[in-house]
């Protein structure tokens, strides 16, 4: 998972390969990428599905180029 500033807000990531940037601040992710956002109290979490896309740990950002389908609960 990706951490967050707070407790509790660790991202789930998954995909067929990863590469770490040698500072750690960049995380390539490909192959039929899943990403599960954090529990939001009561509400099931939102969850984004892509082939490919780049994790910036330093701006909590991402970028992809690939479309994305975000399914919410």
């Amino acid at each position: 998972g990706f951490p967050g500033n707070q407790p509790g807000q660790r991202w789930d990531a998954r995909s067929a390969t990863a590469w770490i940037g040698p500072d750690n601040d960049e995380v390539r992710l490909e192959g039929g990428v899943e990403m599960l956002a954090p529990s939001q109290g009561e509400a099931l979490p939102a969850r984004f599905s892509t082939d490919h896309l780049s994790v910036f740990t330093e701006s909590e950002r991402a970028r992809t180029d690939a479309a994305v389908t975000i399914t919410q609960g």
